[in-house]
């Protein structure tokens, strides 16, 4: 299995190359787009110990304070789901009446190339600032680059 610290090294030099990208407080990276952003972090799951492959997740936020909607549940397990490459994922706030929703994608970070994680973070990123502007019509809420009330 790869060790997490290589991966996370690997993939810092991989995205230094082709993004501006910013370190964040958790150990991982975060690269400004239009109207969103994108997450990238590299984890392994402690449940399985040091054996555990090591996964690179992709997230960019689509929309926050989005008022929780039967509309918007059916969006989310039926088109939000049905992309070639990422998907749609909603995060319930503490009120359960709104909801964070991102769009992910997670890679498996022992044979990562730099093709694929550029490849990955263009699809989410882009994508994620796409929906942005579609979803918020039918949604309400706000977009990432939209202050909060």
């Amino acid at each position: 299995m790869a060790d997490l610290n290589e991966v996370t090294a690997k993939v810092q030099r991989i995205l230094a190359k082709h993004w501006r990208v910013e370190l964040t407080e958790s150990g991982g990276f975060f690269l400004r787009l239009e109207s969103t952003g994108c997450g990238i972090n590299c984890y392994q799951d402690p449940d399985d110990g040091d054996d555990s492959p090591v996964f690179v997740r992709v997230s960019a936020a689509i929309l926050f304070d989005v008022p929780v909607t039967n509309d918007l549940f059916r969006w989310v397990a039926t088109e939000g789901a049905d992309y070639r490459f990422g998907n749609a994922h909603l995060y319930l706030d503490e009120s359960e009446t709104t909801a964070k929703l991102f769009f992910t994608q997670t890679l498996l970070g022992d044979y990562l190339d730099a093709e694929e994680l550029n490849w990955a973070v263009a699809a989410v990123g882009f994508t994620a600032d796409r929906l942005d502007d579609e979803l918020l019509s039918l949604f309400g809420g706000r977009r990432a680059a939209d202050p909060p009330d």
